[in-house]
């Protein structure tokens, strides 16, 4: 959401530039007994000068401790660490600063679950809207888009709907490639308040070394994501971008990073490639 509200900010004049952070650090036992326990906490002390307090348990947390994302054996997720900032500016004030412009943020945008079964149950027409709404508002046609940074928790019904949410609008007509998605909670667990700026950061990655990393611990899809159908591929494999012809191609052997090509003015927009996705219970965040 903090990045949403620069954008907005940045838009409106309200600034000239915004710093967005966000940080998830595990300090204390108390939400992993919430998280990870089968029916009601009923007395958690989270503190020496504080009474017990009732707390429901949310059954989140996958047993292995890791994101198996969009795999077959994930049942809930696992929990990471992180702290993350990005400066976000107009592109005509990074250009006149003479700032390394790393990317270009096409749109962005917010919205609501309404009423589902609960709380951490997310709503698949309203990430199906929130895409199409940022897309249109941006004049952006969804099959231009390589790669879906997705949310991808590795929970059953988060994966669910995510899947076909994603397939919904970049599925909907014709492809003539695959759609790429991947998650970076596969590599660092789900940083929670820092989660989105991770996604964020690695899509940047993806466009400046022109390569996807593999989504970890991905082996068998859950059953019903109908993945081949819906013209979706998870990144199981390292594949590079040939953002020439805006083509992907696998080649295992150029494994190595090749740098960032745009000191001082970007090339490519990150909506003519990417499309980030995360959550906020119960909201959900995109950006192109």
């Amino acid at each position: 959401m903090a990045l949403h509200e620069a954008c907005l900010a940045l838009r409106t004049r309200q600034t000239r530039m915004a710093v967005v952070g966000g940080t998830e650090l595990l300090l204390s036992p108390d939400q992993f007994i919430v998280m990870s326990s089968n029916g009601y906490v009923t007395h958690l002390a989270v503190s020496p000068s504080l009474a017990y307090i009732p707390l429901i348990s949310c059954r989140m947390l996958n047993s292995e401790g890791k994101c198996f994302t969009f795999d077959s054996r994930g049942s809930g997720y696992g929990r990471g660490e992180g702290v993350a900032t990005v400066i976000v500016k107009r592109l005509s004030d990074a250009i006149q600063d003479g700032d390394n412009i790393h990317a270009v943020i096409r749109n962005s945008a917010s919205n609501q679950d309404g009423k589902t079964n609960g709380i951490t149950l997310p709503s698949l027409d309203a990430q199906e809207a929130l895409i199409r709404s940022v897309y249109n508002t941006a004049g952006l046609d969804p099959r231009d888009t390589l790669y879906v940074e997705a949310h991808g928790t590795g929970t059953v019904a988060g994966d669910a709907a995510e899947i076909k949410s994603i397939g919904n609008v970049f599925s909907e007509h014709r492809r003539d490639r695959n759609l790429y998605v991947g998650s970076v909670k596969t590599n660092l667990g789900h940083t929670e308040a820092a989660s989105g700026l991770a996604g964020l950061i690695k899509a940047v990655l993806v466009l400046q070394k022109q390569q996807i990393p593999p989504n970890l611990n991905f082996d068998k899809p859950k059953p019903g994501l109908d993945m081949e159908q819906r013209r979706i591929t998870v990144c199981s494999s390292h594949r590079d971008i040939d953002l020439s012809s805006n083509n992907m191609t696998p080649d295992p052997s150029k494994a190595g990073a090749l740098g960032p090509r745009r000191p001082s003015r970007p090339r490519q927009s990150l909506g003519q490639l990417i499309w980030i996705w995360w959550h906020e219970l119960p909201c959900h965040l995109g950006a192109i």
